[in-house]
């Protein structure tokens, strides 16, 4: 199992997941792949992020569970996920974010990635997946991260979602195994 926790910091690339939903997985293959190697690539590249807001990350995934997917379109959602989570902790005494990972029937893994904070506001939950929706100021998101992100799971077979039964904000990634 891929666990502990670990302190980095994260940039969101919506352009680039853009680019890679317009081209829709045209002429790259899925891939079978470890779920905990695209987990280790997107902490190495939040890692410094994370450092920087002082914002412990705990990770509970198994290395021997496989995914069938694109590696780099599921780490643009991740990266975004985390980056989310980085800038609505920012305030918090208690900075921390949780990934961890549960099998759904034979062909579905589901990535839980919880932070700290707690979202509860109805009218947000109901538009923060409508692209250009942000509760941020102007000049620091797009609104276009987590419908981007949306977009790219449903275009890969899997889903994202936010599971407002959490006690603190939490969203799934559900992501295709081999076996799918």
């Amino acid at each position: 199992r891929l666990q502990g926790d670990w302190s980095s910091d994260v940039c969101s690339s919506d352009l680039d997941g853009l680019k890679a939903l317009t081209h829709n997985g045209d002429g790259v293959a899925r891939v079978s792949v470890r779920l905990s190697e695209i987990i280790e690539n997107t902490v190495r590249l939040c890692e410094p992020l994370l450092k920087k807001s002082d914002v412990r990350l705990k990770l509970d995934v198994p290395q021997d569970l496989h995914v069938t997917t694109h590696p780099g379109q599921v780490e643009q959602v991740l990266m975004n996920l985390l980056s989310n989570a980085l800038h609505a902790t920012r305030h918090l005494d208690d900075r921390w974010i949780s990934i961890h990972c549960e099998s759904i029937g034979a062909e579905m893994v589901r990535l839980h990635v919880t932070d700290a904070g707690r979202l509860t506001d109805s009218k947000v939950i109901a538009r923060m997946l409508d692209p250009f929706f942000t509760t941020k100021e102007v000049g620091e998101g797009t609104g276009l991260g987590l419908s981007v992100s949306r977009a790219l799971m449903d275009s890969l077979g899997g889903a994202l979602t936010f599971d407002g039964d959490k006690k603190n904000t939490t969203f799934c990634i559900d992501i295709p195994t081999e076996t799918a």
